[in-house]
């Protein structure tokens, strides 16, 4: 029991730091739309300033965090092709399925500069929360507990946090499990960070900085705007298409395909032996 609340009193410090540091700076009023941008990219990178600290001080050479990892740039770019295939298929798939409206719109430099600060911004979000959720959350838990302990409670603990976002539902806690457990196991799998990382970046920029479907609309302009007829599974709700039945079948056959591959490893292994 001692040991159960020295774990989780370690994650609550460091989560509750990352929330008040975001808190204090949003609280900050700006006018200039470059000032407020520019307030939004540091508070996200923010959240990445109390794990690094408290590692430092109290698990530092214990566990790996995950941030130091061999071919790092070569995992970065195969998470990030995945992660864009796949959201990108989610997407067709269920413009397929679903009547739709599509806008093209001019590429102009307002655009492209957008898109940059879009690109920036999802790496900045997935490298502080990969850090955090997969990093430190799931490496703690891991290294008091097992492997598969540490993925179960970082992928709850990353749905949990993100149920404070606009238009939270059933169908988005769901997206949010899956695509934890994924990241988790990928976590393990790459003993590292990174894949994760370049994953969660162009997963959120495909929906966000291409298709249009924008957690915040002022943030950014997109290459395309998708505006669907039916706000249901199939389009994942007022969420949007990350959090369609589409989008969750395909995060299932990616889990799978890695567990798959996991006990083909372990198999061939045994027999070798």
């Amino acid at each position: 029991m001692k040991k159960f609340f020295y774990i989780y009193g370690k994650i609550l410090i460091v989560s509750l730091s990352s929330l008040i540091l975001f808190a204090i700076l949003s609280s900050v009023k700006a006018d200039s739309s470059l000032i407020i941008r520019t307030l939004f990219l540091i508070q996200k990178a923010m959240m990445l300033l109390p794990v690094l600290i408290l590692y430092r001080l109290w698990d530092n050479g214990k566990w790996k965090l995950g941030i130091i990892q061999h071919n790092k740039k070569l995992y970065f770019t195969k998470g990030a092709l995945l992660g864009f295939a796949f959201m990108t298929l989610s997407i067709v798939i269920t413009i397929v399925l679903e009547t739709h409206r599509i806008t093209l719109h001019n590429w102009n430099v307002q655009m492209i500069v957008s898109l940059f600060y879009t690109l920036f911004l999802c790496l900045v979000v997935s490298f502080a929360e990969e850090t955090l959720f997969r990093g430190y959350i799931q490496g703690l838990v891991k290294h008091h507990y097992t492997y598969t302990a540490g993925i179960i409670f970082s992928t709850l603990f990353f749905a949990a946090m993100h149920g404070m976002n606009n238009n939270f539902s059933v169908l988005a806690f769901i997206e949010l499990i899956l695509g934890g457990l994924f990241l988790g196991i990928v976590r393990e799998k790459t003993q590292g960070l990174w894949f994760g990382i370049g994953f969660h970046c162009f997963w959120n920029f495909t929906q966000s900085g291409i298709f249009g479907f924008l957690q915040n609309k002022e943030e950014s302009i997109s290459v395309l705007s998708i505006i669907f007829k039916e706000k249901n599974v199939i389009t994942g709700g007022e969420w949007g298409p990350e959090a369609s039945i589409v989008t969750s079948l395909v995060l299932i056959l990616l889990i799978a395909y890695l567990q798959i591959k996991k006990y083909g490893w372990f198999k061939k292994r045994s027999i070798a032996q």
